[in-house]
């Protein structure tokens, strides 16, 4: 071979290690970029008013949920639970292309709200997430009631004690009677001995 075709056949070599690597590379990319697609397809929250994590002095009366995409008026759910842990949403949300509305009972507890929301994307994918936000001004959050088991009573105690007496007494009395019993045993030993000898 002469060293014209040695050269021709060098560059021939290395233009297919080229392409070679290159689609490895290109298929490699795209098998880890498979995964991650349906994820893009998902509808996504933008923004949420009252804004997540914030503090409202004016009680608002709605929740408005902004996506990025259009959502389907399909099982969508929001919920509302105060600081009281009363629910305050009015009804199911309203869709209208990337928003859900959802009207709220008056708020008059002031404390922290979850905003709780369920909704379908447009890929057919539901969608859920928890926030919430803040109110600074209204009554008080009643306390929770604490269950408490009630202490035992004199009377209880009484009865225990009661129940020792009983049993102690009812043993005294199995002692007496088998004293009883060996006391009458031995006589009858004794008188055994003179009737047979009376005989």
């Amino acid at each position: 071979m002469t060293i014209r075709g040695c050269n021709a056949s060098n560059r021939h070599g290395g233009r297919r290690g080229t392409l070679r690597a290159w689609l490895v590379g290109t298929t490699l990319l795209v098998v880890a970029l498979a995964p991650a697609a349906p994820a893009w397809a998902h509808s996504q929250l933008t923004a949420m008013s009252p804004a997540d994590g914030s503090t409202v002095a004016v009680a608002p009366t709605e929740v408005v949920l902004t996506f990025n995409e259009n959502i389907q008026d399909i099982g969508d759910a929001v919920i509302v639970t105060g600081p009281d842990r009363v629910r305050v949403e009015d009804g199911p949300p309203t869709i209208l292309d990337a928003n859900a509305t959802e009207k709220l009972h008056p708020l008059t507890v002031r404390g922290h709200y979850t905003v709780s929301y369920r909704v379908v994307s447009a890929d057919g994918h539901p969608v859920t997430r928890t926030l919430g936000f803040d109110l600074s001004t209204g009554a008080a959050a009643a306390a929770v009631p604490v269950q408490r088991v009630a202490a035992a009573g004199p009377a209880r105690a009484g009865g225990g004690h009661g129940g020792l007496i009983a049993a102690a007494s009812l043993l005294g009395v199995l002692l007496v009677g088998l004293g009883a019993a060996a006391v009458h045993l031995r006589r009858r030993r004794r008188e055994l001995p003179v009737q047979q000898a009376g005989r």
